[in-house]
C-alpha cells in the first residue's frame, strides 16, 4: 500500500489538481498525523473562513473596487474621489476553496469577482462616501488564482517536508514516531505558507500579462 503522503505530493504538484479534492485529502492526513494547525489551516479552507477567524495574507488584498448601483443604469464605479476609493478597497476573500475553485473560469471571463457587501459594511461606506445607495466591489479575478495556486504550493510544501523528514507511513498508518516527527513539521506551517505565497508571486510575475479592461467587462455583465 502507498504513502498517503507521497500521494499527497504528487497530486500538489499538479497546476491542474482540483482543489477541494486536494485540500480534503490533505485535511484527512492531517488528522491522522493529528497536525493540529495544519488540519485548523485546511479546515478553514475546505469551509470558508468565520467572521471570528484570521484571514491569511494571501487571501487579502486592497486593490478592490467599489461599484454604486444606480436606478435605470445599473452597476456603475462609484463616484468618489482616488484618496476615498483607496480608503475602501481593502478586501479578504473567505469563501471556501470549493467554491472559488468553481466559478473561476466564469469569473476570468467576466474580469473580476463581485462581492457583495455586509450590511454593516454597507453603511459604513455608505457614510465615508455619502452615497445612498446599494454598493458591492469588484476584485480582480486574479485573486482568486492566487489563493488556489498558493494552497496547492503550501500543500506540496508540507508533504515534502513530511517526507524529507521521514514522515511516509504505511498508506494512512503512522508510527507514533513519525507523529512526532510530522508535530514538528507542523510547527513550521506559517514558514511554509510564507514561502508559498512567494513562490506564487514569483509564477505570477513570470505569467503573461493579462490584458484588457477589467471594470468595463464586468460592468457589462452585472448591469444587465
Amino acid at each position: 500500500m502507498g504513502s498517503i503522503i507521497e500521494s499527497l505530493r504528487e497530486q500538489s504538484e499538479e497546476p491542474q489538481a482540483d482543489m477541494a479534492d486536494l485540500v480534503a485529502r490533505g485535511l484527512f492526513a492531517a488528522k491522522v498525523l493529528r497536525e493540529g494547525a495544519v488540519s485548523a489551516w485546511l479546515k478553514c479552507e475546505r469551509d470558508g473562513y468565520q467572521s471570528f477567524d484570521t484571514v491569511p495574507a494571501y487571501r487579502r488584498g486592497s486593490n478592490a473596487k467599489l461599484l454604486a448601483w444606480r436606478p435605470g443604469v445599473g452597476w456603475v464605479e462609484a463616484p468618489i474621489t482616488d484618496a476615498m476609493a483607496q480608503a475602501v478597497a481593502g478586501f479578504a476573500l473567505t469563501e471556501s476553496i470549493a467554491d472559488l475553485a468553481a466559478d473561476q473560469a466564469q469569473v476570468r471571463k467576466a474580469g473580476g469577482r463581485r462581492i457583495t457587501l455586509a450590511d454593516d459594511r454597507q453603511q459604513e461606506i455608505r457614510a465615508l462616501t455619502r452615497l445612498d445607495t446599494d454598493l458591492c466591489m469588484v476584485i480582480p479575478s486574479d485573486q482568486a488564482e492566487r489563493v488556489l495556486s498558493t494552497v496547492r504550493i503550501c500543500i506540496r510544501l508540507w508533504s515534502q517536508a513530511l517526507l524529507d523528514a521521514g514522515v511516509s507511513g504505511q498508506g494512512s498508518s503512522f508510527t507514533a514516531e513519525e507523529r512526532k516527527v510530522a508535530s514538528d513539521v507542523a510547527g513550521t506551517l506559517d514558514a511554509l505558507l510564507e514561502e508559498a505565497a512567494k513562490l506564487e508571486a514569483s509564477l505570477s510575475a513570470s505569467a503573461p500579462e493579462r490584458r484588457g479592461g477589467l471594470l468595463s467587462r464586468l460592468l457589462q455583465r452585472v448591469s444587465a
